[in-house]
């Protein structure tokens, strides 16, 4: 049961410098119906939205802003969702349900495009405006096409034969020195990758860690010798 605050009520902010009433305004009592019901269709979401819009231009008024921002507005905003009765709408579905009441003509024409189970599945505002603006999204022809995921793999494959083929001519020039004490700790491990199998790549290097360790744990003690 929603706590709505009944419509004669005027609702005094904190800091004494407004109070809304939404007395005998009629689309905040279609909003508030709306959200009384527990599943709402698209048109009790425009209906909340247009309760909203009301809600935010009379406290706009009120805190004296041409914008709905501000800790004032935001006060008594919050103040005004809870009388009300929709302070259960977050921040973000409000700022959505408002887009949606603006573009609202062209998203019920996209709606009504639409087959009767969609429109039932896409009726919250953020599903509706996400799904709209991607159907209206246009295209950038010059925009190189995306690789398929077969083109994606076939691309990285290609890259492993060639530094496969990179490390192996490595090697001979090398006389079969597999890297050198200069070589970058990234080199190194691409050569180990190319040249062992996973099993025995991962062995060493647990192997490596586990004398590195051992080595640190054998050393001398920080101020053990000259005391």
């Amino acid at each position: 049961m929603l706590d709505i605050a009944p419509l004669s009520t005027c609702v005094k902010h904190a800091d004494g410098l407004s109070c809304v009433n939404p007395s005998i305004n009629e689309k905040v009592r279609v909003g508030q119906e709306a959200m009384a019901r527990k599943r709402r269709g698209w048109a009790d979401w425009m209906a909340i939205a247009e309760a909203l819009q009301v809600g935010r231009a009379e406290l706009m008024r009120d805190v004296h802003s041409n914008q709905a921002a501000g800790r004032r507005y935001e006060k008594a905003m919050a103040d005004w969702l809870v009388a009300n009765g929709f302070k259960e709408i977050d921040k973000s579905v409000r700022s959505r349900l408002l887009e949606c009441l603006k573009h609202r003509t062209e998203i019920e024409q996209w709606l009504s495009r639409l087959t009767e189970g969609e429109r039932f599945r896409f009726n919250h505002p953020n599903t509706v405006l996400k799904r709209w603006k991607g159907s209206t999204a246009v295209p950038n022809l010059n925009a190189a096409p995306k690789p398929s995921p077969y083109a994606q793999l076939k691309t990285a494959h290609a890259h492993l034969i060639e530094e496969n083929h990179r490390l192996q001519h490595r090697m001979e020039a090398a006389d079969g020195d597999l890297w050198r004490p200069s070589d970058s700790a990234a080199d190194i491990a691409r050569v180990m990758v190319a040249t062992l199998s996973s099993a025995k790549a991962e062995r060493t290097a647990r192997e490596i860690l586990k004398m590195l360790k051992e080595q640190k744990d054998s050393g001398p003690r920080e101020g053990a010798d000259g005391q």
